[in-house]
């Protein structure tokens, strides 16, 4: 970003300079004011440089974008069963375990269940009683082998569909004496999307949660009609947010869709970027600067937009030599994109200038 020149916001600042030469006229001249002031030790710690170098010169388009969690690390959760939330004990944005209950619910499919399994043990109880007699009676001879094996079989079905059922009793993580069930967390992750509160009625239509690890998320940008044709599969991109206005986060466009957004008229593209330490939370908005082209062949020296000075229709930047060998250079561009003003004549590479109360030292070497 340029920035403009008050001359009284500075004055203030001028005692941080101590003065090479305190004698002779001070003049504006840049090849003049050379030498003239020495940063002192203190002010010298304000600062910050930064080395030029020569570049590619390319022509960049910014457009808008928003993070989304990574729809490939998401798990979306339906309950399996119908019934009443009796208690939630999750927030939108918790980091959960594996494992971890996150929900208790009232169900008559619960209760429906129980009973069946009441039954079964019922039945199972009296069927070994009947094997028991049923082995006695063909021991004395009142009854057949063919009797005995009917009475067995029937005990190995009743015994497996008990099973079954306290599987699925598992599955469901159902409490058969309370009538309710709980909801797990089916991985690690932190809660993405919430649509469960406490006294609820839930189906297994509905998308109760969703978790996602967060480790990866997505960045989908606005494409108009007027940019598709510098967007491309694979395009390197660079990606800022209000939240970190000073960092950049570099990563690739994965997919662009081929079908517009009826609502907001653009097309989405998708852009990958690691978030190991978290910091980039879904819903945030993002600027995505997108490189078009290289606009020549040649490399040209390439200085920081943010350290540009802009003064009387004029862009300056302060060349560092030494402590007392400042030097104000304006400033003639070739090209220009978001982040770099391109130069080929006055600056060369290797130069040092200051990028950080670059103004203040403007103001003093200009008086």
């Amino acid at each position: 970003m340029m920035k403009t020149v008050y001359a009284p916001f500075f004055i203030a600042w001028s005692l941080s300079l101590m003065s090479c030469n305190q004698g002779g006229d001070k003049t504006k001249s840049s090849d003049e004011s050379q030498g003239k002031y020495c940063l002192n030790t203190d002010f010298k710690n304000k600062i910050a440089l930064e080395t030029l170098s020569l570049q590619p010169v390319k022509e960049q388009i910014s457009l808008t974008g928003s993070i989304n969690y990574n729809e490939d690390d998401v798990v979306k959760y339906r309950s399996m069963l119908d019934g009443t939330a009796e208690q939630v004990t999750f927030d939108l944005g918790q980091f959960v375990k594996k494992g971890q209950v996150l929900a208790i619910v009232k169900s008559t499919s619960v209760n429906d269940m129980s009973n069946e399994r009441q039954g079964l043990v019922n039945q199972i109880a009296l069927t070994k009683q009947k094997v028991l007699s049923t082995q006695s009676m063909f021991d004395d001879g009142l009854a057949s082998a063919r009797d005995v094996e009917e009475i067995k079989v029937e005990l190995a079905n009743l015994n497996a569909t008990l099973q079954r059922l306290e599987s699925n009793m598992q599955l469901y993580n159902a409490t058969a004496d309370k009538g309710v069930f709980q909801i797990k967390a089916p991985k690690d992750g932190y809660i993405v999307e919430k649509n469960i509160n406490t006294g609820a009625n839930i189906n297994n239509e509905e998308q109760l949660f969703a978790l996602s690890n967060l480790k990866q998320v997505w960045v989908m940008i606005n494409i108009y009609a007027n940019n598709l044709q510098y967007v491309k599969n694979g395009a390197e991109v660079t990606v800022k947010t209000l939240a970190y206005p000073d960092e950049v986060f570099s990563g690739k466009i994965q997919q662009i869709s081929n079908v517009f957004d009826q609502e907001e008229r653009v097309l989405k593209a998708r852009v990958l970027l690691d978030n190991a330490d978290l910091r980039l939370k879904p819903g945030m908005s993002a600027d995505v600067i997108i490189n078009k082209a290289t606009l020549m062949d040649e490399k040209l020296v390439a200085i920081p937009n943010h350290a540009i000075i802009f003064n009387n229709n004029q862009k300056y930047a302060v060349v560092y030599n030494g402590d007392c060998d400042l030097l104000v250079m304006p400033i003639k561009p070739v090209a220009e994109n978001n982040e770099y003003t391109f130069v080929r004549e006055g600056y060369k590479e290797g130069d040092q200038i200051i990028t950080r109360n670059e103004l203040i030292v403007f103001e003093e070497l200009m008086k």
